[in-house]
């Protein structure tokens, strides 16, 4: 599948059930929050998978502070640290299918981390320029 195959699957959905383009909680009634983002919601519907990336979590995108010298640097925090054990696996998120897709791309890399064992996880997904490039330019040509 590919990325703009992937980009009107997820808005189609969305408009399925009657609502914008966008991404939402597990719930599906939630906007998750974006915090500093430079992306497109295009982009972030396809690093969440429009929400399948973060089905089973209560989960939110935010732009870590540590990382904002790096533009290409997208973070998915867990809320709830104890159903994110799995994480300690190098590629945290490989269980998704949105998270598959992207770990198939060479210039994707992913890294699981948290502050404390009782802190909740954060998944960095370093994501190449180009890349981005490439879902913007994918992204404008998607009817919203």
């Amino acid at each position: 599948m590919g990325w703009r195959n992937w980009i009107e699957g997820v808005h189609a959905q969305r408009r399925r059930r009657g609502r914008a383009p966008g991404f939402f909680d597990a719930r599906g009634d939630d906007p998750l929050e974006v915090v500093g983002a430079e992306l497109c919601t295009a982009e972030i519907d396809i690093v969440t998978g429009g929400g399948i990336g973060v089905r089973d979590l209560d989960a939110y995108l935010v732009r870590d502070a540590r990382n904002l010298a790096d533009p290409n640097a997208i973070v998915v925090q867990s809320l709830d640290a104890r159903r994110l054990a799995f994480l300690d696996r190098p590629l945290a998120a490989s269980y998704a299918p949105a998270f598959d897709l992207l770990r198939a791309d060479a210039r994707v890399r992913a890294t699981a981390s948290r502050a404390s064992t009782s802190a909740p996880w954060a998944i960095t997904l370093y994501v190449d320029r180009a890349l981005l490039e490439e879902l913007r330019d994918t992204a404008d040509e998607s009817p919203i």
